[in-house]
Formats: C-alpha cells, sequence, structure tokens
C-alpha cells in the first residue's frame, strides 16, 4: 500500500464514466457488467446490504481498532476486533 495515507476524511471514490458506445459489443458488455460489480460494492445500485464494508466503517462503527495498518501475507491487517 506504498502511497497510502491516513485521512480524516474518508476517500471520496469517483464515478465511473458511461461505457463509449463505439466499442464491441463483447468489449461493451464486458465494461457494463464491471461497472454494475463496481457500483453494487461502493452501494450506489442494488441492495445496500451488498455494499462492501471498510476498515473505517468498523472502526467508526465501533467494531474494531486502528494501528499502524500493516498488511500480512494471508491478506488481513493488524486492525482489531473490539
Amino acid at each position: 500500500m506504498s502511497g497510502s495515507k491516513r485521512t480524516t476524511n474518508p476517500t471520496v471514490v469517483p464515478g465511473l464514466p458511461k461505457v463509449p458506445s463505439d466499442l464491441s459489443p463483447q468489449a461493451k458488455r464486458y465494461l457494463e457488467m464491471l461497472t454494475e460489480a463496481v457500483e453494487i460494492r461502493l452501494g450506489r445500485r442494488g441492495d445496500p446490504r451488498d455494499a462492501a464494508i471498510t476498515f473505517r466503517d468498523l472502526i467508526d462503527a465501533g467494531l474494531a481498532t486502528e494501528g499502524p495498518l500493516v498488511f500480512n501475507n494471508n491478506g488481513g491487517t493488524n486492525i482489531t476486533p473490539v
């Protein structure tokens, strides 16, 4: 996560542009499906229960505490449950 920094305000994730209409049907469909998957995980589309949960969400909800954000080889971190 080099280049990452902690902030007091949540990172703003930009919206995705419309898929260009001049693509092949296969490429257009692929990008439309990718856009849908990202928007679902961001909570911008579909059932809100399917949105991804961030470390910030867990910390803000009091479900975890924050320490140095260090990722191990198994994809885990040292953010620990409360």
